[in-house]
């Protein structure tokens, strides 16, 4: 987009203009020098008051005129709350497109034309359309929207400032530019999955001075996983608060993270914990125990373990522009039960021919997990990302938290959404993973083959389902062959060899899926170490070929 010199910059609508600078004084002076110049009238002309020798060609009628019918920008609108930065700038997210509304000043209602630059446009220049304007139909406003692509290229605290020029048809003075400070930047992610636990070695007994307890808290957390993401959006964090703790971490300790060895500050918030940690008993059958992710951090607390203890605890990650995301918990926190959804773990999701997507939906939780008594929780954050299979690899297509529950339009593809549930005072929920697929998948020809050479061909069509008998008493193998166009089966290596990626094979009773004890060497084999009694199995088979998606599912029938 051309950038405009607004210090040339004429009326957009090419009619002849009295610089509104000519009339940039005070109105009181106006009147003192009317004053002076009704007592000297006499002793001094008219010329002798500065007002009338500057601008002697000038009406003060229509000074005057101007000011009743002066066109401006007075403000900037948003349908969004945006948090402000330590510097005081509003942050605006990388998570969607947003609409900036300047409201104009226009008391004739002329009719308004506008041109827009930003501050980024130098950074943004590889973006097609990295912002669009129009004004409304009333001519009251300028809206302009700032996209998505945009507010991420521009993360982590990018000068995203658009400047709004205005003109207006058959008004007869220039109108300044006017822009308002905005930085793209998304707030940090929250820890996650911080919950207290008990280090029964600091335990004291009945008969000592103090009150006796089960041992001292432990502080468990999770640091998110997209902080350590080197191309990310949040590679930026900064720092940590933990109130409940010591002073040091009331005041903050630096975080120090290191995106290429995936390393942080460990000697502030240690990476593992050497004696054994139990559950928080006091709070029953509620008990949480701490599910270490990636980066898990352990932090011993000072706090003797107590029934009726209430003890606070307040995580706050920072980033370097100061944007903060906070988790608060204390010692009788629960947690929260899964995320729900309405897809399955390897299920395929077909498009009627009137249908363009496949809408999956996550709903939180309105309860905890092990509460005899469970009362309804409101207003219960679903924090989601969600993948989509591109050159053979999930990539990152959207991530975020909303109340309550989170729906996305899905097009054809490969998909995988992780989503937990968050609500200050209560441990969040264990995280959810589901991998689907939407979409017309083609079919597939396989081989479906037991250890005691019976074959079967197949055309593997999703949700159709063929049946199969074998023997029992024998541990099942299955794997996935080819044949060439003349029918003759393709070795392993062969099968390799023409690029077939994400093997996927795996053997379902109801819901459940029969996972080995160990790994099998063959990626094309499924061992199931079990000898199988009689009963109906689903077999969900997938793979990817030439960045197709090939699935299906059929089921074995056993019998004596």
């Amino acid at each position: 987009m051309k950038k405009i010199n607004f210090a040339k910059q004429k009326n957009i609508f090419s009619k002849k203009s009295t610089s509104k600078s000519l009339f940039s004084f005070d109105l009181k002076k106006i009147t003192l020098c009317f004053a002076t110049a009704a007592v000297s009238v006499f002793t001094l002309s008219f010329s002798s008051c500065s007002l009338f020798t500057s601008f002697k060609d000038t009406k003060i009628t229509d000074y005057l005129n101007q000011q009743s019918t002066e066109i401006k920008i007075v403000d900037a609108e948003f349908s969004n709350s945006f948090p402000l930065d330590k510097d005081k700038v509003i942050s605006i997210p990388s998570d969607s497109d947003y609409t900036i509304k300047y409201l104009i000043q226009n008391p004739d209602g002329l009719k308004i034309d506008s041109t827009v630059t930003n501050n980024s446009d130098e950074s943004v220049s590889s973006l097609l359309v990295p912002y669009t304007y129009e004004i409304t139909e009333d001519n009251n406003y300028v809206n302009v929207t700032l996209t998505k692509e945009m507010l991420k290229l521009m993360e982590k605290g990018g000068d995203i400032s658009p400047v709004v020029l205005i003109a207006a048809e058959s008004y007869g003075y220039d109108i300044d530019p006017y822009t308002y400070a905005f930085r793209a930047n998304s707030p940090p992610p929250v820890v996650e999955g911080a919950c207290l636990m008990i280090d029964t070695s600091y335990a004291r007994e009945q008969t000592s001075s103090a009150a006796a307890s089960k041992g001292r808290y432990v502080l468990c957390l999770n640091l998110p996983e997209e902080v350590f993401d080197s191309n990310g959006i949040h590679n930026d964090l900064n720092k940590i608060y933990i109130t409940g703790i010591n002073a040091a971490y009331t005041k903050g300790v630096p975080l120090d993270i290191d995106t290429e060895n995936k390393t942080w500050n460990t000697n502030a918030l240690p990476s593992s914990y050497s004696t054994g940690l139990v559950k928080n008993s006091y709070n029953g059958t509620a008990a949480v125990t701490f599910s270490p992710k990636k980066y898990p951090v352990y932090i011993l607390t000072s706090t003797y373990s107590s029934k009726s203890d209430t003890q606070e605890y307040t995580i706050t990650l920072e980033d370097t522009k100061g944007l903060k995301s906070t988790v608060n918990l204390n010692t009788q926190s629960c947690q929260l039960k899964p995320v729900t959804a309405n897809v399955e773990e390897g299920k395929t999701y077909q498009l009627l021919d009137s249908a363009k997507y496949y809408t999956a939906i996550l709903k939180a939780p309105t309860s905890c997990v092990g509460v005899a008594v469970p009362t309804s929780i409101e207003d219960v954050d679903v924090y989601y990302r969600l993948y989509i299979m591109e050159n053979k690899k999930y990539t990152l297509l959207s991530q975020g938290n909303v109340t309550d529950s989170y729906s996305s339009n899905l097009t054809e593809g490969y998909y995988k959404i992780e989503a937990y549930a968050h609500k200050e005072g209560y441990v969040d929920s264990e995280l959810s993973t589901w991998s689907f697929i939407v979409g017309n998948i083609d079919d597939v020809s396989i081989s479906i083959e037991t250890t005691w050479d019976v074959s079967f061909e197949m055309t593997l069509t999703p949700l159709i389902l063929s049946q199969y008998k074998i023997s029992t008493n024998h541990t099942l193998t299955l794997s996935i062959s080819a044949k060439d166009k003349n029918g003759t089966a393709l070795t392993d290596e062969e099968f390799a060899a023409l690029g077939i990626t994400d093997v996927s094979l795996k053997l379902y009773d109801r819901d459940t899926q029969y996972i080995p004890a160990t790994e099998s060497d063959n990626d094309y084999a499924l061992d199931v170490p079990l000898y199988i009694q009689a009963d109906t199995y689903t077999v969900s088979a997938s793979l990817i070929y030439k960045e197709t998606i090939y699935t299906g599912n059929f089921s074995i029938s056993v019998v004596e």
